[in-house]
């Protein structure tokens, strides 16, 4: 298995970047929509996991490491709910997570990990607005401190979004002789209840619960989250404007009008732009150079600059400290 912890944004260059051989043993452990992201060829049996585990970062002892770098720490806990997985290589990268104590299930449907992939957006896309929406004094809050005293509001916020949730849940993502079908599927992602007990076990399988989700972060991924939200809202048969909603008014609050707009604006676009791409619609020319010692390959985007150098010594800097650094 290749794995590839990576946004969501990123699925469409690994892909690309990926040998056409070596594609089927792609892992994506991302938080990402299958029926949006990865809508490749049948035959192309990659497997997809939707985490439920977190990595937090403690201060380690002064007299052990300086006190700049931080120790990464496994959250996970078994009332967590279980990362699910699909795919060819599902078993062996959930004997790997169970070794650490994580809970999985291996998902043989596909639209199991569709429906999981729903569930995860919810947690991702309203609690982070609802941490930083804050208490009465205007300071974020951690998510246990939402789930015990402002539950009201979540609850609110995700009855609003139950229509977009079940939408996404029932997305078919896998091909069916060479076409992507549009029936819709008879998997269901629950009820309210189910879905605010969701939220809750989550978030208490994190730290206990103390924990802030980044804001920095959930505005670097905002269309692949609240954006795709409040797009389908244009699809769905609305009750009333998509401006005036409970989900538009936190983003406007704790966001910003500007980043609001770009939600409404740009998240159908985004999306319609990466699958294009899926298709091959590509400008760029990717390149590989064989280190026949090492038994290598370096791959490279060509432009203008490397067409135009005649330097045939090639040299390469790796940054990091895996296996290839």
């Amino acid at each position: 298995p290749i794995y590839a912890c990576i946004p969501s944004s990123s699925i469409v260059d690994v892909w690309d970047s990926t040998l056409v051989h070596r594609r089927k043993d792609l892992v994506f452990l991302c938080n990402c929509i299958p029926s949006r992201h990865l809508c490749f060829d049948s035959e192309m049996d990659v497997t997809i996991a939707i985490l439920h585990f977190g990595i937090s970062h403690t201060n380690p002892d002064d007299n052990e490491m300086p006190s700049l770098v931080q120790a990464p720490k496994l959250n996970n806990s078994p009332e967590s709910p279980p990362t699910v997985i699909y795919g060819k290589h599902a078993t062996t990268l959930g004997d790997l997570l169970k070794q650490d104590g994580i809970p999985v299930r291996i998902a043989h449907d596909p639209q199991e990990v569709q429906v999981a992939a729903a569930k995860k957006l919810s947690w991702s896309s309203l609690m982070w607005l609802m941490c930083h929406s804050g208490d009465d004094s205007g300071d974020p809050v951690t998510v246990q401190f939402v789930h015990q005293y402002k539950s009201n509001n979540l609850q609110r916020l995700a009855e609003e979004v139950m229509p977009q949730l079940e939408f996404l849940a029932s997305e078919p993502w896998t091909k069916s002789n060479g076409a992507t079908s549009t029936m819709p599927s008879r998997q269901s992602i629950g009820s309210l209840k189910d879905i605010l007990e969701y939220l809750r076990l989550y978030s208490m399988s994190i730290s206990n619960g103390n924990v802030i989700p980044s804001r920095e972060l959930a505005l670097i991924e905002i269309q692949e989250r609240n954006g795709l939200l409040l797009s389908l809202m244009k699809t769905l048969p609305p009750d009333r404007n998509e401006q005036e909603s409970y989900h538009s008014d936190l983003v406007r609050h704790v966001a910003g009008k500007e980043v609001l707009a770009q939600c409404f604006l740009k998240s159908s676009d985004s999306a319609k732009a990466k699958q294009s791409s899926l298709h091959g619609n590509h400008n760029q020319c990717n390149h590989r150079i064989k280190c026949t010692s090492s038994n290598l390959e370096f791959l490279f985007r060509s432009d203008k600059s490397t067409l135009k150098d005649s330097n045939n010594t090639k040299s390469a800097v790796v940054v990091g400290a895996g296996m290839v650094g």
